[in-house]
Formats: C-alpha cells, sequence, structure tokens
C-alpha cells in the first residue's frame, strides 16, 4: 500500500530503505497515557503514531536519497546526490541512549530551511556515513 518501488528507477539500487524507529514515540505514548485516562483517546494516538510510522520510508540508493509520506494521498522527495550540500545527525540525551536520532541533508539551493528531515532513524551516524561516503 505505502511503496516507494515505483518512483524506483530500472537501474536504481536500493542501499538503505528505513522508517522511523519506534522508539522515538515512546515520550508520544507516555504523555497519552499520563494525560489520559480513558481507554480511547490513547488507542487514538496510537493508531496515529503507527499510521504514520508505516506510511514514512527513508530511502538511499546508488543514484540518490528519497522519502516518501503520506497515509491517504503521498509525498515523495528526492535528491541526487551532486545536490547535497551537507548531512548532520541531532539526536538529544534520551535519543542518544536509544540509539535513534534525527538525519538532516540539506541541498543546493534550498535556502535557510532543510530540504530533507529524517526522525526517529535508527543509527543514525551510520546512515549519516552511508549518505557521506556516496557524497564523495
Amino acid at each position: 500500500m505505502w511503496e516507494i518501488n515505483q518512483h524506483i528507477q530500472k537501474d536504481e539500487k536500493v542501499i538503505y530503505e528505513g522508517t522511523p524507529d519506534w522508539l522515538g514515540y515512546l515520550f508520544a505514548f507516555i504523555i497519552a497515557f499520563l494525560l489520559i485516562f480513558t481507554f480511547i483517546f490513547p488507542l487514538l494516538i496510537v493508531a496515529a503514531v503507527a499510521l504514520n510510522n508505516k506510511s514514512t520510508k527513508y530511502l538511499i540508493t546508488n543514484k540518490r536519497i528519497a522519502n516518501r509520506r503520506g497515509i491517504l494521498s503521498e509525498s515523495f522527495k528526492s535528491a541526487s546526490y551532486n545536490h547535497i550540500t551537507s548531512v548532520h545527525v541531532s539526536q538529544g540525551i534520551i535519543a542518544k541512549l536509544l540509539g535513534i536520532g534525527t538525519i538532516v541533508i540539506d541541498t543546493a539551493g534550498s535556502g535557510p530551511a532543510q530540504d530533507f528531515r529524517w526522525h526517529f532513524v535508527k543509527n543514525p551516524i551510520k546512515v549519516k556515513n552511508t549518505i557521506e561516503k556516496k557524497i564523495n
């Protein structure tokens, strides 16, 4: 249902495919259960988080990086390696302990805002290094 294969070119090889890690949503789960004592509202939050997680994909191929988002509609964005200007990882204390982080990928012509922001990525430094190897 939320596949990215339709966006991959015939001569393109996927090197990495990922989704946000569930541990990144731990705080949302805890808040939902602490603030709301009903059974229905926390279930709605869990369902929304699960749908968001399953409908988000991060890709590194031999030609480009890309991300796909959307449940009912779809947003697909990609950039070739020659357009990437910087890649960095952002991790707070808890994220670092959980082994997750946010990867921010700036591209040429993106202006002051970042073009790609991959949240809750497992082993973010390893993923960042994979992208940087393709840039060089």
